[in-house]
């Protein structure tokens, strides 16, 4: 039997495309002003950069997608924030530590957060989108990110809770008239600018990507992570044995 373990060198090192993410539902309970200094909140303060997770576990957001940078607004702290909101939240587990340290942040500001979480990895069967001011989730992405964003704004329950239904159809014909674009590169910038409009209305923003580190036993080579975070064996390779 071997009296020691291998040394485990890291071969690969990467951000995921995919984040996890809050949309923000304004109503009168809930001003844009208000929303807009929410997101401020997060990304301007320390919020994301002292989550008390495994070290080097995430990244904070500052893009959508590679080139779609997010909106960098200062805090306004002259808008006054609702006594209480309700925040929504689902797996990974990670956002249970997100959702808290919101708690605790918001608790200073003199704002009450309830929280409310559906313990599964999308909102399919979730009764409580509609009453939520606040909702953080997971966004996956594949191969195809601006398909599967599109998609995602298609298909995702929570739009159609989160929006009115005039903000909802508006958002669907926007999508019909992206797909018009006579190119891809132009329709990747027709969906960029959807995003774009989102994140300055302060309805939804990413909080952050997950780094991806792969480590391997020495003379394991070519072990990579795909878009999904998933194992790619296809390009690995051990070296041949010596004679």
């Amino acid at each position: 039997m071997p009296t020691s373990w291998p040394i485990f060198r890291q071969v690969s090192n990467s951000i995921s495309l995919g984040f996890c993410y809050l949309t923000l539902r304004q109503s009168p309970r809930l001003s844009k002003a208000q929303a807009q200094r929410l997101v401020a909140l997060i990304h301007r303060s320390s919020l994301l950069e002292t989550l008390p997770l495994d070290e080097d576990l995430i990244t904070p957001s500052n893009e959508v997608l590679p080139g779609w940078s997010i909106p960098q607004e200062p805090e306004d702290s002259q808008v006054p924030l609702p006594e209480r909101l309700t925040l929504l939240y689902h797996l990974p587990v990670e956002l249970h530590t997100m959702a808290e340290q919101l708690r605790q942040r918001l608790s200073e500001l003199g704002c009450r957060l309830t929280l409310i979480f559906h313990d599964a990895k999308n909102w399919d069967g979730c009764q409580a989108l509609a009453q939520a001011d606040l909702i953080m989730g997971d966004r996956l992405i594949g191969e195809a990110p601006e398909y599967t964003l599109e998609q995602w704004l298609r298909c995702d329950a929570m739009w159609p809770n989160l929006l009115t239904g005039a903000q909802y159809a508006h958002l669907q014909a926007t999508l019909d008239a992206v797909q018009t674009q006579p190119d891809e590169r132009s329709r990747n910038d027709a969906l960029r600018n959807v995003f774009n409009r989102l994140m300055d209305d302060a309805i939804m923003t990413p909080l952050f990507n997950y780094n991806y580190r792969i480590s391997a036993p020495p003379g394991v080579n070519g072990l990579r992570l795909n878009a999904r975070g998933w194992f790619d064996f296809a390009s690995a390779w051990l070296p041949a044995s010596s004679p």
